[in-house]
């Protein structure tokens, strides 16, 4: 296993683990009530070396990380540098936005699942952060 594809598996898998203990956040992925369900099979790799691609499969409101690549893939991501892919955790949310448009990130596939992929982890990081500071503005 890669060291860039640990640290991205990892940050994945931490993810996932805060949309599994949030109730709110399941509905984003299956609502019982509306009927909605994601799926997606989202792959992140690179041109430089193809053994740090990690893969991301959303599946009838279950999410699992794979270490490596997955067969038939809604979109796939690949980086040309290995660094650039080890950059998608902590970077900047429009960072690969700015790659696409730069075209160091090619895509295949779906892009409405990137999309949707981007806004649950944004959701994820987001809520938290809201809520401690809706509970700063309580303390003061």
């Amino acid at each position: 296993m890669g060291k860039v594809q640990k640290k991205i598996a990892t940050a994945f898998k931490f993810l996932i683990k805060n949309f599994e203990d949030n109730p709110e956040f399941k509905k984003e992925i299956k609502n019982e009530r509306t009927g909605m369900v994601f799926n997606a099979r989202i792959m992140f790799t690179t041109e430089e070396d193809e053994s740090e691609t990690v893969s991301i499969i959303l599946n009838n409101g279950d999410i699992e990380v794979i270490e490596g690549k997955i067969e038939n893939p809604s979109i796939t991501l690949t980086f040309k540098k290995v660094k650039d892919l080890g950059k998608l955790v902590g970077g900047k949310a429009d960072d690969v936005i700015t790659k696409l448009f730069r075209n160091e990130i090619a895509t295949t596939g779906n892009l409405i699942h990137l999309n949707r992929f981007f806004f649950l982890l944004t959701y994820v990081i987001m809520k938290p952060k809201e809520a401690y500071t809706k509970r700063q503005l309580q303390i003061v």
